[in-house]
């Protein structure tokens, strides 16, 4: 443990970055205090997101929390004046946590650095980069925390133990190249067709028989296997080139070992050795499409599935892309076909075969899941980066919390591809983005009971603003999700609508806006709360009422559609049954073969009020209701 003196010349000499949960240590004044002459000459920095992320604290329903928060919003604001404090802040940044250890990586070079802070999960990762093989670093880091008894500034280090270190099991990850492969689109040369009884020949010359088929696609189809619980994937003859070959005698080489991703196995080749498919794992369950994808259905066969199976869906599926990626593995063709769900934790990844590898690229690609940097190009002629993948799970996961909704449908808006290429993204984010652009009906309540953190990170990924900036990593979107797993996992935060309540509603399809129980409503919501049961209920009556009363005289006092003011005793009804005696004659839908007669009718009486001894007034009175009828004509 260093000493008073050793602890005091770091804080002098290195570069000091304040953490949140240092800050809401109630030692931490008192730290100041006691290194006050110290942090004047080396004025401590501290990201703008600890700030914001204490803000939101100091609204936090526990008090305990709260009174920290607002002692060290406090003690942080005091030492800002003095000038023993500066914030720092790029456009992207997002949590405290993920600044701090992206701040240490890029200038541990350059500088030693002092971190303070009590969290034990961002000390282990400070020091993991300080030890980085790769890297030959002669800086230091040094992590200081408040220790719980006494408060006092200890050095914060992990346990060191008597077990050798353990060498990392598992495949060997695939090059990186910035190359594509030779020879790609050469094709084979082949002479039959197969088909379920042929026979066919593995890499190591044993035979298999192909049995019945399974699936047919417009690359190849499945086949069982007999005596085998793997599957078969057999290319057509057009579609059989060296290119394909090589990429899948490449990827056979390595055995993964997690489970549900159909990753080839072994080559297959017919009789005179030409290439013809490869063995792989068998899949279960049905494509998000047709589960998830499709809410109302779907909870028909899952009645019990809630958001808490969602955002745990969500991270089973990161985990296993996050797996690939340490392979350097790109799938490419992310979409809602190529993953099957059994369940929350049970997933199959499918069409592993086009996957990106070394210098063989995903040639295919769908269109609300491509970045819009690489719209329309010819995947077969490039290599995509994570970039590029990192927005295709981004709208991956804002369908499975908007259930089959893309991130860029909205009213009035474009093609997807226009959407995407623009970046309208319809979605509020307080006072950021305060568009009313977001899809009618339960997609405005879905986006409503998004934990703040998941609203952010989606915004990051598709707002026209955070285009261009560094995507959301796998890792930010693991964080972010057991956030919000931990708050849907507090049943005091949580309800099951369709009633309003406060907190979270665990419906996948609610039907109310978020009530927060420490935040007063605004105006707009109670306003749409008023006699309707639900917001949902309120909204459709309003728009129905909107498209359907444009030719509807407007009451004295108060427009059409909007609710009787608080206190009125008018009878609860929908807008569809106050709205069924219109106040006049609608003449369009009397229909043009009533007005025609009504014209004939006024013809003849003109003619008879001028041939005859009828006073005049009478035609010129019926000239007017001839002129009136034909202008209604």
């Amino acid at each position: 443990m260093r000493t008073p003196a050793d602890l005091r010349q770091v804080l002098r000499t290195y570069k000091v970055l304040l953490d949140t949960s240092f800050a809401m240590d109630e030692g931490f004044s008192g730290f100041c205090e006691k290194f006050e002459d110290t942090l004047r000459s080396n004025p401590i920095l501290m990201p703008l997101t600890c700030k914001k992320e204490l803000a939101k604290l100091a609204r936090d329903s526990d008090k305990g929390k709260r009174l920290a928060a607002e002692c060290a919003t406090q003690a942080i604001g005091k030492l800002a004046t003095e000038g023993m404090l500066e914030f720092r802040h790029e456009s992207c940044d997002s949590f405290t946590d993920l600044v701090i250890q992206r701040v240490v990586e890029q200038h541990l070079l350059q500088f030693d650095f002092c971190v303070l802070t009590n969290d034990v999960g961002l000390m282990r990762d400070l020091y993991a980069k300080r030890q980085k093989r790769s890297v030959k670093v002669t800086r230091d880091v040094v992590v200081i925390k408040l220790y719980g008894k006494t408060h006092e500034p200890v050095h914060f280090r992990p346990y060191k133990t008597a077990t050798p270190p353990t060498t990392v099991k598992g495949p060997q990850p695939f090059a990186l190249v910035s190359n594509l492969a030779r020879d790609i689109d050469v094709p084979l040369d082949v002479k039959h067709d197969v088909a379920a009884g042929s026979d066919l020949y593995t890499s190591a010359g044993k035979k298999i028989k192909v049995d019945r088929e399974i699936a047919r696609g417009g690359e190849g189809a499945v086949f069982d296997i007999s005596d085998k619980q793997d599957v078969c994937k057999i290319y057509h003859r057009d579609r059989l080139t060296v290119g394909r070959e090589n990429k899948i005698s490449l990827m056979s080489t390595r055995r993964l070992d997690r489970p549900g991703v159909c990753w080839p196995l072994d080559v297959l080749r017919d009789s005179d050795g030409v290439f013809r498919g490869f063995v792989m794992p068998r899949g279960r369950g049905h494509s998000l499409r047709e589960t998830l994808f499709v809410p109302k259905l779907f909870l028909q066969d899952y009645p019990d599935w809630t958001r808490r199976e969602s955002v745990k869906l969500a991270i089973t599926i990161l985990e296993t892309i996050d797996h690939l990626h340490r392979l350097n593995v790109l799938i490419g063709d992310i979409n809602e076909l190529n993953i099957l769900m059994v369940d929350e934790s049970e997933v199959y990844f499918v069409d592993c075969d086009s996957y990106q590898a070394e210098g063989y690229p995903c040639s295919v690609g769908t269109v609300n899941f491509t970045a819009p940097e690489i719209r329309g190009r010819d995947f077969s002629t490039f290599l995509r980066t994570k970039e590029h993948e990192l927005f295709a799970v981004a709208s991956l996961l804002f369908m499975v919390f908007h259930p089959g909704k893309c991130p860029y449908s909205h009213q009035g808006g474009e093609d997807g591809a226009a959407n995407i290429r623009e970046g309208h993204f319809p979605y509020p984010l307080g006072k950021e983005n305060p568009t009313d652009r977001a899809p009618l009906g339960h997609w405005r309540f879905c986006w409503s009971h998004l934990c703040y953190d998941l609203k952010e990170a989606f915004y990051r990924s598709f707002d026209k603003d955070h285009l261009s900036a560094r995507r959301v990593s796998l890792e930010e979107w693991l964080q972010v999700l057991g956030k919000y797993q931990q708050y849907l996992s507090d049943d005091e935060k949580v309800f099951i609508g369709p009633s309003r309540q406060p907190g979270f509603d665990l419906s996948i399809l609610p039907q109310n806006f978020r009530r927060r129980p420490d935040t007063p409503e605004p105006q707009w919501q109670r306003d749409l709360a008023r006699n309707y049961d639900t917001d949902l209920e309120s909204l459709t009556d309003r728009i129905w009422l909107r498209d359907n009363t444009r030719r509807q005289p407007r009451r004295a006092g108060r427009s059409v559609g909007v609710p009787a003011p608080v206190g009125t005793t008018r009878p609860r009804q929908s807008a569809r049954r106050r709205l069924r005696t219109p106040s006049r004659i609608n003449w369009r839908r009397l229909g043009r073969p009533v007005l025609y007669l009504l014209v004939i009718l006024g013809v003849v009486w003109l003619v008879l009020a001028v041939l005859s001894s009828i006073p005049t007034w009478w035609w010129v009175v019926g000239a007017l209701i001839l002129l009136w009828l034909m202008r209604r004509r």
